[in-house]
């Protein structure tokens, strides 16, 4: 499925192009990395992507039926929140479906033989185990968990949290919501090296597509299969990890140098 099109993007500040032409697919399950030197855009090109930046040139294409996350702190939806009843805000219509369970339950207990509560008890039950309301307590612990959250944690209020603090428990909640486009700016911020090594890893595993832009180089190559690289005002797409990336575009620049001097 394809999630995003990119097609001759272009961005001008005071009378300057920053870039132009800029064209790219994303598909399901795609890993692709963002890349240039600092001042070419390539943090204005997420935000054109996400629409909190204008386009001079070029369409931006998303895919109604996917869903794109995009890593920041406005993930958060109320720093007042404990750290549990945000995780617990991506699943309100399992909890929901959970707290009616319930209540069906007791009313059972008075009345055990009622088709009509027993029938109620067998839809919504299915229903709660279609939208993984046995699994949903565990994958969240499971996240907060190797984002370095303790159980004592789970209660601490939001608002108490450091900046690099409440940027991890965004993170944790972007990978429960599990959209089909995770947009990453940055991701290897404020953690360590054991979440960043697990975070590579469920990356490469996980089940939609992943956009990265980062400098950190080992990250890429663990786990991004395409690299757009903006340079010269404009973008170069290679297929292959960092390593392939950096051999390709040396046997480019000397295939552009070769045909700068039969020129001459």
């Amino acid at each position: 499925m394809n999630i995003l099109t990119v097609s001759k993007l272009g961005k001008e500040f005071n009378g300057e192009k920053l870039f132009k032409h800029i064209s790219f697919d994303i598909n399901s399950k795609d890993k692709v990395a963002i890349i240039g030197k600092n001042g070419t855009g390539k943090s204005t090109l997420i935000k054109m992507i996400l629409g909190e930046e204008s386009i001079d040139e070029g369409q931006v294409h998303k895919n109604n039926k996917a869903s794109i996350g995009y890593l920041s702190q406005d993930v958060i939806s109320k720093s007042d929140n404990s750290l549990m009843d945000e995780m617990l805000e991506v699943f309100k219509e399992v909890v929901h479906l959970e707290e009616k369970l319930h209540t069906i339950s007791l009313k059972l207990k008075d009345h055990p033989n009622d088709k009509e509560l027993l029938n109620r008890y067998a839809r919504t039950e299915e229903a709660y185990l279609n939208k993984g309301g046995y699994e949903y307590h565990f994958k969240i612990n499971f996240i907060l968990t190797k984002f370095g959250f303790t159980t004592e944690e789970h209660n601490r209020m939001i608002s108490t949290f450091s900046g690099g603090e409440k940027t991890r428990v965004a993170f944790s909640k972007l990978l429960l919501i599990n959209p089909e486009l995770l947009i990453l700016d940055e991701p290897t911020n404020h953690l360590d090296i054991n979440i960043i090594e697990w975070l590579e890893d469920y990356l490469n595993k996980y089940n939609g597509a992943v956009l990265i832009v980062t400098h950190d180089k080992y990250f890429i190559n663990k786990v991004c299969k395409k690299i757009i690289e903006i340079d010269q005002g404009t973008a170069h797409i290679y297929t292959g990890t960092y390593e392939i990336y950096e051999q390709e575009k040396i046997k480019r620049y000397e295939l552009m140098l070769r045909k700068y001097n039969r020129q001459k």
